[in-house]
């Protein structure tokens, strides 16, 4: 069995995960992207450890990720404010916080966002890292993206992420 195989078989199964959208705009109710993203963690299997709709404020967005680390939630998933106007403050949140920055997520994520909605992606700073020794991921707060990358970049590595982390 090569290495990544192994690794993946001795991951993590069933992961409490948090979701964060960011928004002045959206409410529980009307959160469609939210939805969209604890549809898939169940689905695959995890459990929701929480779930909130923040303002597209630095503090607060911050300050919820790392009450929810604290709270235990093994992965972080943010969507929404990853863009490029004035508001979009997500990135500005949280990037400075990682320990470890996945770069390679925010790259996969654009080139399979161009491939499927074109080249208004490159407008999107997704990104991830390790913040407080938790995954977190930070997703385009649109439905589509959330599930683009809900569905083929973080649940099929997301227990492998974890198990690094844990392992050192």
């Amino acid at each position: 069995m090569e290495t990544h195989e192994k690794h993946k078989h001795d991951a993590p199964k069933n992961l409490k995960i948090a979701v964060i959208t960011v928004s002045t705009s959206r409410t529980k109710e009307t959160d469609v992207s939210g939805e969209v993203l604890k549809d898939i963690i169940e689905k695959n299997g995890h459990t929701i450890a929480d779930y909130v709709v923040v303002p597209d404020e630095q503090d607060e967005i911050a300050e919820t990720v790392s009450a929810f680390i604290q709270e235990g939630a093994e992965v972080v998933i943010v969507n929404g404010g990853t863009g490029v106007a004035p508001s979009d403050v997500t990135i500005e949140a949280l990037q400075g916080r990682f320990d470890k920055e996945i770069t390679a997520f925010g790259q996969l994520l654009a080139i399979l966002s161009y491939q499927e909605i074109g080249t208004a992606f490159m407008n999107s700073r997704a990104t991830a890292g390790i913040m407080e020794g938790t995954p977190v991921f930070v997703v385009p707060g649109s439905p589509d993206a959330c599930r683009l990358a809900g569905e083929k970049l973080i649940m099929p590595e997301i227990g492998h992420t974890v198990k690094h982390v844990r392992d050192g």
